[in-house]
């Protein structure tokens, strides 16, 4: 039997599911008997499940009714019933003849209670043949596609291959591309500020520009583009001071930047290490989606993953060579939809989107409308579209942190011990892009220049691949079979039952009542990554 949540295996003598904990059983309201989940009428007294209704009584039974409410006892009726048959030659007219005994109104020989018992008898063993037949074909229906089936038992069918490997070829000739233009930049002048396709400044690095700054004119010869920015940098020697004409705010400004040039150094925290957060998310995201293929939300989390790859992997692109800007500010937006997303459905759906589930494609319509905006105004800068800027990332932060709000109530309260277990190591994976994304915004809201320490502070976003592989490597809380990553003593949150279990000891439901699964008396997330 499979269970209908996570549809894991599960032996017949089962109550509760070995993986999520969900109740296999269904308990009769009427009679308390215990039947499978996808019975619709009890198998002991027939009451139906869906309407609440009672069974029917059985025609037999009530011709014999009458006659218990004038006193007649059915004990003396199946007495009469064991009754043996009468000999040939007795008279046919006495077999018809009711016992002095029986009530008027049952004109029933014993003969014929006998055939009608019988013949109930069978109807009633058809009945429960045939239900039998409909239950085995619920539990096992034979008219399902070759996709739900791989579903159902844990594997990948054609198409999600055949996703995946799109996925990484795509992937993969990104990659290339990206470095290859980052590549070719080794050894030249570099501007030494962040530079966007509409002349832009975002970051100032090692120079006293501002974010937001917008350049009007290089060694007062005015440009239009950031591709003649490029070109006067690159024509100068290294080391020449250039005076930039900057209109910032309402002034104009000429700031001298000195160029610099594109070093091993500089290459490893711009392309190294974003490449590495890129990587690691993409190979979490796939490895997660393989190994939990029966999971619901596992294509979100892919979803999820797979936007942050890109936005990592463009980023130095965003701010050099500008192939891909769209492709960036795309995925940048989309990225605050994914985080409410995922924080409405991991690692299990919430209660209140159960019944409003317009709310999660709300923030997608949101980011659309945002996209679209921010694409009118983005070529031709202005202080509205700095007021635009600071108003997504503003949002994208309030997503995120109603993400990280999200996993703490599910390691709280969700309704299996694994599920908790996930969402407390994600909650810690995601701790470290929160340093990353408060130091943007604030360089944003304020207009300060946080020099190196917006680049290298990004570097704290490794944190997650990291969290979440050894997670998947040591306790397997991503996959089958997950084991608890502490010894120690775990509470069950319904009954209080107390579970002592070993480390890397395979987390049970509870044996007492089996509802609320498990939770720590004083288990901390930290303990849980590095396996203290």
């Amino acid at each position: 039997m499979k269970c209908p949540q996570c549809q894991f295996q599960t032996r017949k003598d089962e109550k509760f599911c070995g993986r999520c904990g969900n109740r296999l059983i269904l308990v009769c309201p009427g009679c308390r008997f215990e039947n499978p989940l996808n019975y619709k009428f009890c198998g002991e007294c027939g009451l139906n499940f869906s309407t609440g209704e009672k069974p029917s009584p059985l025609p037999w039974m009530a011709r014999v009714a009458p006659g218990k409410r004038r006193g007649f006892r059915p004990q003396q009726g199946l007495q009469s019933a064991k009754v043996e048959a009468p000999e040939a030659e007795k008279p046919p007219q006495e077999d018809s003849m009711p016992p002095p005994t029986v009530p008027e109104e049952v004109s029933i020989s014993a003969a014929e209670v006998k055939v009608e018992i019988a013949e109930k008898k069978a109807e009633a063993e058809g009945i429960e043949e045939r239900i039998r037949g409909e239950a085995e074909e619920v539990m096992e229906p034979e008219d399902i596609s070759e996709e739900e089936t791989a579903e159902r038992v844990g594997g990948l069918s054609f198409w999600n291959k055949f996703d995946l490997g799109v996925i990484s070829l795509l992937t993969i000739i990104l990659m290339v591309i990206c470095y290859a233009d980052a590549r070719s930049l080794l050894g030249k002048s570099f501007t030494g500020f962040q530079l966007l396709k509409n002349r832009g400044v975002v970051g100032g690095l090692r120079s006293g520009m501002k974010p937001f700054d917008l350049i009007e004119a290089v060694e007062g010869k005015e440009v239009t583009s950031s591709a003649e920015i490029m070109e006067i940098v690159r024509s100068v020697p290294l080391g020449t001071t250039l005076h930039y004409t900057v209109k910032r705010r309402a002034e104009t400004v000429k700031v001298p930047v000195k160029t610099h040039p594109f070093s091993p150094h500089g290459f490893f925290w711009t392309i190294g290490v974003p490449f590495m957060i890129g990587i690691g998310y993409l190979l979490i995201g796939m490895i997660t989606f393989v190994r939990q293929s029966a999971e619901k939300n596992r294509w979100i989390f892919l979803v999820l993953c797979i936007t942050v790859f890109i936005v990592r992997v463009t980023n130095f692109d965003f701010y050099s060579t500008h192939r891909f800007t769209e492709l960036f500010l795309f995925c940048w937006v989309l990225m605050t939809a994914i985080f409410f997303h995922f924080g409405f459905t991991y690692p299990e759906e919430k209660e209140f989107i159960k019944n409003r589930r317009w709310f999660v494609s709300l923030p997608y319509y949101v980011a659309a409308i945002l996209f679209i905006v921010l694409m009118a105004f983005f070529y031709s800068p202005s202080e509205e579209l700095i007021l635009l800027i600071v108003a997504i990332f503003s949002y994208l932060t309030l997503s995120f942190v109603v993400l990280l709000a999200s996993l703490v109530h599910s390691s709280i309260r969700a309704s299996s011990p694994i599920n908790r277990m996930r969402a407390k190591v994600v909650f810690f994976g995601c701790c470290g892009p929160l340093i990353p994304i408060f130091s943007i915004l604030i360089s944003y809201l304020f207009r300060v220049n946080l020099g190196v320490f917006a680049v290298t502070s990004q570097a704290f976003a490794l944190l997650f691949p990291l969290t979440l592989g050894y997670a998947i490597i040591r306790h397997r809380l991503f996959g089958e079979g997950a084991e608890a990553p502490t010894a120690g003593t775990y509470k069950c949150s319904s009954c209080g039952n107390e579970i002592l279990l070993k480390k890397s000891q395979k987390i049970p439901v509870c044996n007492a009542c089996g509802a609320g699964g498990a939770r720590l008396f004083w288990y901390r997330v930290v303990w849980n990554i590095i396996g203290v």
